[in-house]
């Protein structure tokens, strides 16, 4: 569930240098925290548009009492986690922790998908940062 907060509580987060969101949406549009500008940037690939431009826009004081949508971060795909009781013995657990035996050819299918996840959650972090 998202939660929802004013762009005048933001605005004191940012200069008290406190946790703030790093995805909001406003008005159908999607922002994104840029550290070194203290400021959102649209989410759009094509167009530079930062709220902030807003934010020091104090002619219109109207909108500090908006409420914003704080979009839930995208969390990494987890790994399997492989373990083993001897060199030769390899196993997952399952979701009530069981121990799940894995051939050779499980193990090299499980090794292979964590490589996948490795780089789905980079190039996730990648997009979300460019």
């Amino acid at each position: 569930m998202n939660k929802e907060m004013t762009i005048i509580e933001i605005i004191n987060k940012i200069a008290n240098n406190e946790d703030i969101p790093k995805r909001i949406k406003y008005k159908d549009k999607i922002y994104i925290y840029n550290e070194p500008n203290q400021d959102y940037l649209e989410y759009n690939k094509d167009d530079f548009d930062f709220l902030g431009y807003a934010f020091c826009n104090w002619r219109t004081r109207d909108f500090i009492n908006d409420k914003v949508e704080i979009l839930e971060e995208d969390k990494d795909i987890e790994e399997l986690k492989i373990e083993n009781d001897n060199p030769t013995h390899f196993y997952i657990r399952d979701e009530k922790g069981t121990k799940c035996g894995m051939t050779k050819h499980s193990k090299m299918i499980a090794e292979k998908l964590n490589e996948v996840i490795r780089e789905v959650n980079k190039l996730r972090k990648e997009n979300n940062n460019g």
